[in-house]
C-alpha cells in the first residue's frame, strides 16, 4: 500500500510503548483501507500493544478510508475533521481516539519526491520495529553494528542499525562491524525480497566491507 509508512511508524511506536508506563491512547482500532490492490483489513490494539492483520471482534473504533486518504492523514496534509467532514473518512467510534490514533503514525513532511522517501522511511520504520521488537535477554540471531550509507537524489542518508545495542539512528559510528553501501532503490528492492543480497552483490548494487559471516545476514536485518 502507498500508506505503509504510515502503518510502520504505528508499528514501531506501539512497539516502543511501556506496557506498564502512562498510556496517551487506549483503545482498539479496526483499519479497512482500500487499496490498488484491494481491502486490506488492520487492527491496531493499544491495550495489547500489537498491531495486526485482519478483523477485531470488538473494537473501539472502526474507519473506513482509502489508502491515499491515510497517507494524506498521516502527513498532516489534511487534518482528521476535514476528512470526516469531506466524506473522505467513514468512522464508527470516538473521533478523538482516531486523531490520538493517527498522531502515532505521523510522519514529517518532506523535500524529496514522496515516493521515494515515503518508502524509504517504510524500510527503516520497518527496521525499527523489528529492533524495538527483539528480546535483550533473549536468544540473537544477528549481533553486530551495520553502518547504512543509503544514496539518495539529494545525497547520501547515513543509518546505524546497532544490534547490540538494540537501537537504530541516523548517522554514522565509527564502531561498524560492517559497513554497506547502495543506492535507496535497491534497499527497497532488498527489503521488498524482489532483489536478493548476493544478486545485488554480483550485479555491483551492494558494497559491503567488514565481517563476512555478519555481512551474510545482511536479508535478516532489513
Amino acid at each position: 500500500m502507498k500508506c505503509d509508512a504510515v502503518i510502520e511508524k504505528i508499528k514501531a511506536r506501539v512497539a516502543a510503548i511501556d506496557p506498564n508506563g502512562p498510556r496517551k491512547v487506549l483503545g482498539v482500532f479496526q483499519l479497512n483501507i482500500e487499496a490498488a490492490d484491494g481491502m486490506h483489513e488492520i487492527i491496531v490494539d493499544l491495550k495489547g500493544l500489537k498491531v495486526s492483520d485482519g478483523k477485531a471482534s470488538s473494537p473501539d473504533v472502526v474507519i473506513n478510508l482509502k489508502d491515499e486518504d491515510f497517507i494524506a492523514i498521516g502527513t498532516k496534509q489534511i487534518p482528521v475533521k476535514d476528512a470526516v467532514a469531506q466524506g473522505k473518512v467513514s468512522m464508527t467510534g470516538d473521533q478523538n481516539l482516531f486523531q490520538a490514533l493517527c498522531a502515532l503514525g505521523h510522519v514529517a513532511a518532506v523535500q524529496e519526491p514522496q515516493s521515494v522517501v515515503m518508502s524509504l522511511e517504510t524500510v527503516i520504520e520497518k527496521v525499527k520495529a523489528r529492533v524495538a521488537a527483539v528480546d535483550p535477554n533473549g536468544p540473537r540471531k544477528v549481533l553486530g553494528v551495520f553502518q547504512f550509507n543509503i544514496k539518495t537524489a539529494s545525497g547520501v542518508e547515513h543509518y546505524v542499525i546497532d544490534l547490540k545495542q538494540l537501537k537504530v539512528e541516523k548517522g554514522t559510528t565509527t564502531t561498524a562491524d560492517v559497513t554497506v553501501t547502495l543506492s535507496v532503490d535497491d534497499l527497497i528492492a532488498v527489503s521488498a525480497r524482489t532483489l536478493s543480497v548476493g544478486d545485488a552483490l554480483t550485479q555491483g548494487k551492494l558494497e559491503i566491507q567488514g565481517d563476512a559471516t555478519l555481512a551474510a545476514k545482511l536479508a535478516e536485518v532489513i
